[in-house]
């Protein structure tokens, strides 16, 4: 890796100086041309012409100003008034209409050198002029050719850099002081930039939308027949699901029930050994195959993403196909993270991988774009993507290289991760942009107001269908604390628990219901999550001093060193992982059997996400959370997520000493209303009644307490 960045930057650097030199040959002829032009008006060509620096927007102005002047000197009106117009003939105006937008993209930065460098081939050289001809007709003939050759050239250039590209280039004129021209053509080119990530909202009407269809589902006669009773039983048996709405079809309990075909059967049964359907798929999947729109909640690693692909794939088949002049898609998901998003387009490929007409590209940020816009441009059927990268690719050319008009159905996995990540500005641009119809599912496994809010907009009278909602942490998941008095302590306690993992690997690695592979006894991997990058980068050093290999990814490190430390720790076994929050949902490793918070949570949600990355399916796992003895929001939270059972297994002195640090923050958040000069605003400290009523507990959305 060492060498593999020593190459970069030696690149980098030849770069620079390539681009040095280019910006030293180009200011040298911004010079000869300045020269000619002070030259010109020394020899009184023009007088009381407009002064070269002017900007273009004001050269209207400038024009009426120069007709003014030559009333005074010459007597013919009319030809004078025929040379000095400098408006665009009908002509010149069709070409530029007929001019298109080409986006291309090289890899290679010389070539986009040389297009910033072909920026400035506008500036020509003042003609000399003939006795016959009038000097103010040449001159504002010239002018005229130079704007012209500026604009296009500038044109083109935007298309081939990419936007942060053209950002530095814009930045470094003005550091040169090249003039105010080139400062009001960067301000007009930014001003551009912004209108292009700006997705317009689409007004369909009801004749041009195509027609599709919804219901697929047909209760079976063993699921018809069951009475009301027999349904709230079934309802409580399955984890006690909690149904909102009207008309929510009954659940099912087989496989064969949903009318499945022969195919997608035998990939459930034989291949991915689906032997009964969990909670959440026993109720989500007939409710989304009879067209609803569904709000499902349930725990990490309850398959619910079969509980929207299994639909989506039915709903896509019974489509018309692409033509050869669309793009697609039929059918969008919506991911906050890229590991999500890749993982997701992983299942489903292993649907479609044996049918050619259901085409998946994945789009996420970090990935090169032109391999899927040369992807999106042969059609596909299924997007899976992060809302950025997706508005990125629906804003290029104008919005003509990708059409929502066919999106018939649109899924946002981890949906409360995408709004704590601040997607609801970019997912509601998306959704203004599909037809009014469609149908719109939402997984989660928390429901905060701001998503709630979010529904009630955009869904048409859904359903919400809650697993376990009194208790959303995974009953499989065993809860375990350590509280430290101080850093290096924690990190003594790390190092023993790395140690001894084995122990918990061993009471981790067990299947509830069933029969353990021997490969899978032998391969027992953890995860340590930390709050920040910094941390992470410091906790890797020194594990590795002691002796400890730990696989480390945050945000901060390359795309490509994140993938391969994942490849690593999920192609090796008793592998550990080191990782921020940022993984802590979608990240589906089924050996992982042990999590160790190293950080205190701030949130619940943070919490019921992070322990949820073990006890995959029906395994169970171990999650170790090491608290030190300020962080009294964290010890607020375990109180209230560990069982009874957990605690008296537990260190006495240790969970009187939760305990108390638990009720210190509770007695703190009662004061706040009368004294808020403890460094905790009551903005941030506001009490979710909502939340409050789902988990029987006060969750407190409040920063960090100090």
């Amino acid at each position: 890796m060492e060498t593999i960045d020593l190459k970069q930057t030696s690149n980098r650097e030849s770069l620079l100086e390539e681009r040095r030199k280019k910006l030293a040959r180009w200011k040298l002829k911004k010079a000869q041309f300045d020269a000619q032009k002070e030259k010109a008006l020394r020899n009184n060509i023009v007088t009381n012409s407009l002064e070269a620096k002017q900007p273009v927007e004001k050269f209207a102005v400038g024009q009426e100003q120069v007709k003014e002047n030559l009333r005074k000197r010459k007597n013919e009106l009319e030809k004078l008034d025929e040379r000095t117009s400098i408006k665009p003939s009908k002509k010149s105006k069709r070409s530029k209409r007929k001019e298109k937008i080409s986006f291309e993209f090289d890899d290679n930065d010389e070539a986009e050198a040389a297009s910033v460098f072909r920026l400035n081939e506008g500036f020509q050289k003042v003609p000399e002029y003939d006795d016959e001809k009038d000097p103010l007709d040449v001159f504002m003939t010239s002018l005229k050719t130079q704007e012209i050759s500026s604009k296009t050239t500038s044109h083109n250039v935007g298309n081939i850099l990419d936007v942060d590209d053209q950002m530095v280039e814009l930045e470094g004129a003005e550091d040169e002081n090249i003039g105010d021209t080139t400062d009001n053509s960067n301000i007009s080119k930014i001003a551009k930039l912004k209108a292009k990530k700006r997705v317009k909202q689409i007004n369909y009407s009801p004749e041009e939308l195509e027609p599709f269809q919804k219901n697929f589902y047909v209760e079976s006669e063993a699921v018809s027949s069951m009475t009301d009773i027999e349904v709230e039983e079934l309802r409580l048996s399955l984890d006690n699901i909690n149904i909102k709405g009207t008309g929510c079809p009954k659940p099912v309990t087989k496989w064969s029930q949903l009318g499945l075909s022969t195919d997608v059967m035998t990939l459930i049964t034989s291949k991915l050994h689906f032997d009964s359907l969990t909670p959440i798929q026993s109720q989500a999947l007939p409710a989304i195959m009879s067209g609803r729109d569904v709000i499902g909640i349930s725990k990490t690693g309850s398959g619910k993403t079969i509980s929207y692909l299994l639909p989506l794939l039915r709903q896509v088949k019974a489509q018309r196909s692409l033509s050869k002049h669309e793009t697609g898609p039929l059918g969008l998901i919506l991911a906050p993270t890229r590991e999500l998003a890749l993982q997701i387009h992983e299942e489903v490929t292993k649907f479609t991988g044996t049918d050619a007409s259901i085409r998946s590209v994945c789009c996420t940020g970090g990935s090169e774009m032109k391999k899927q816009i040369t992807d999106l441009k042969r059609g596909a059927e299924i997007v899976v993507a992060t809302p950025g990268r997706f508005i990125d690719i629906l804003t290029l050319n104008d919005g003509k290289l990708l059409s929502t008009k066919r999106i018939t159905f649109v899924i946002m996995d981890e949906a409360d991760r995408l709004f704590d990540l601040g997607f609801e500005p970019q997912i509601t641009q998306i959704m203004k942009t599909v037809r009014p119809d469609k149908q719109c599912v939402l997984f989660s496994a928390t429901f905060p107001n701001k998503l709630r809010s979010f529904a009630v907009r955009v869904l048409r009278s859904p359903i919400s269908i809650t697993i376990n909602s009194k208790g959303l942490v995974n009953e499989n998941v065993k809860q375990k604390f350590k509280i430290c008095h101080s850093d290096d302590e924690k990190f003594e306690n790390l190092i023993q628990i790395a140690h001894e993992g084995n122990e918990f690997f061993d009471e981790g690695q067990t299947e509830i219901d069933g029969e353990i592979s021997d490969l899978d006894e032998t391969d027992a991997k953890a995860i340590i999550f930390v709050s920040s990058q910094q941390i992470c980068d410091l906790i890797s050093k020194k594990l590795t001093n002691a002796g400890i290999v730990a696989y480390a990814i945050h945000a901060g490190k390359p795309y490509q060193e994140r993938l391969m430390n994942l490849e690593k720790f999920k192609r090796e076994k008793n592998s550990i992982l080191l990782c921020t929050e940022v993984l802590s949902r979608g990240l589906n490793v089924p050996e992982v059997s042990l999590v160790i918070i190293y950080n205190a949570v701030k949130t619940f949600a943070q919490y019921v996400h992070t322990t949820g990355r073990t006890a995959r399916g029906s395994r169970s796992g171990t999650a170790i959370t090491l608290l030190l003895n300020d962080e009294l929001s964290g010890a607020y939270i375990l109180t209230k997520a560990m069982r009874d059972d957990e605690l008296k297994a537990s260190d006495p002195l240790q969970v009187k000493e939760l305990h108390e640090m638990s009720d210190k923050f509770e007695s703190g958040m009662k004061k706040v209303n009368s004294d808020c000069q403890k460094g905790l605003g009551a903005k941030d400290l506001r009490i979710s009644k909502a939340k409050e009523k789902r988990f029987g507990i006060k969750i407190w959305n409040s920063k960090k307490v100090t």
